[in-house]
């Protein structure tokens, strides 16, 4: 068997001016796709954690179609979660995973996959409200740790990497995105926009993404 590949970087894809980029955790903790629909961000997602992977981190990839990432499935190191009840519980659990990290040297990578961040962060707002009781906060203990990793996850070598589109709703968050990077596919027809080093504020609600100003290649 193969070892594993030392970590490093991941690829993206080809740029507008023929360059190849690539996104490299160490750097930029957290990476966000953002595309037109059927622009390819799941497939990005996919990619990418197969990169991942193949370096040795492990994996909780959150599939709320529960058909798009089959692929990683049975995977050793990976936790697939489909339904909104497993989404919320996954992260949930993320909670314990964070702390008991925090402190830790060479653990391996997590990568916490969430593919349709928009309509998952819906569901979860609405699971949170049927079950909440008296007492309880408000906002979804789900959201609240995905808040948390976002902010301290970098240190406890848990990374975030998630697709979504720059408004709609679910969430509400504000990026930094250093350098947003756009690559166009084949025959130039869809175009395709990363952003990394995301800083976040999550209030259960609206998303309602705020870029850096900077002029995206064309």
């Amino acid at each position: 068997m193969r070892a594993p590949a030392a970590s490093g970087p991941a690829l993206i894809g080809i740029s507008t001016d023929g360059t190849a980029i690539a996104v490299d955790v160490d750097h930029a903790p957290h990476i966000l796709v953002c595309t037109s629909t059927g622009g390819g961000s799941t497939t990005i997602l996919r990619n990418l954690t197969a990169q991942f992977l193949h370096q040795g981190a492990h994996a909780l990839v959150l599939d709320p179609t529960r058909i798009s990432h089959l692929w990683a499935k049975d995977l050793p190191t990976v936790t697939h979660r489909g339904n909104v009840a497993g989404i919320h519980d996954a992260l949930v659990g993320l909670a314990a995973e964070l702390k008991r990290r925090t402190d830790l040297d060479g653990v391996p990578r997590l990568m916490a996959v969430f593919d349709r961040v928009d309509d998952t962060l819906r569901h979860l707002a609405r699971y949170w409200e049927t079950f909440r009781h008296e007492g309880d906060p408000k906002k979804s203990p789900a959201i609240s740790v995905l808040e948390d990793v976002l902010y301290e996850g970098r240190q406890a070598r848990i990374h975030v990497l998630y697709n979504g589109q720059a408004s709609g709703g679910g969430l509400s968050l504000l990026f930094n995105l250093q350098r947003p990077r756009c690559y166009s596919t084949a025959g130039g027809s869809a175009r395709t926009c990363v952003g990394a080093s995301v800083s976040s504020t999550i209030r259960s609600g609206r998303w309602t993404g705020r870029f850096s100003r900077q002029r995206w290649p064309r």
